[in-house]
């Protein structure tokens, strides 16, 4: 299928186990890395939208990854989904929203400095360069990261048993 990299064996079948599991009004769509062309690897990241009560979503979304793990085999697949006519905040706040809202709280130390460990991460789990010096040089900064990223844990573990307490 042109766009996205999946084979058109793989959007058959997802479509099929979708179709079968979830209710004919509902939608579903592919996001994330598997949109982009220009990566490699990445999980397949699924956004649905279903009018089902809650416990009813909950079972056909185990059916369908169930389903997805048969047909294509073992595979990273990450679903999302908005369920009924809630409309959660969630929803509409952006990823970088949330991570500013975490800076300004001082619960993250930088906003910024968080999405370039997740850009890191992602270059260590879905890329696999032809150029070692490329790979040495990020694992390098990975290695730099983990003291600060460790600092931070301590931070929230400590915010968190604070709040606890009252």
């Amino acid at each position: 299928m042109k766009g996205i990299r999946l084979t058109d064996s793989q959007v058959l079948t997802i479509s099929k186990a979708f179709r079968l599991c979830f209710l004919p009004n509902d939608h579903m769509w592919l996001f994330g890395s598997r949109t982009d062309l220009n990566k490699r690897g990445g999980d397949i990241d699924l956004y649905i939208e279903t009018s089902m009560s809650a416990e009813d979503a909950g079972k056909a979304r185990i059916k369908f990854l169930t389903n997805l793990e048969i047909e294509i085999g073992e595979q990273k697949i990450d679903v999302v989904m908005k369920i009924g006519d809630f409309d959660l905040p969630i929803y509409e706040i952006t990823k970088i929203d949330k991570l500013n809202k975490l800076e300004q709280l001082e619960l993250l130390p930088s906003a910024t400095w968080w999405m370039d460990l997740r850009k890191l991460r992602n270059i260590l789990t879905h890329e696999y360069p032809d150029n070692p010096a490329f790979l040495a040089d990020n694992l390098n900064n990975a290695f730099i990261q983990v003291k600060r990223l460790l600092l931070f844990w301590e931070s929230l573990i400590s915010y968190i048993e604070n709040k606890l307490s009252y």
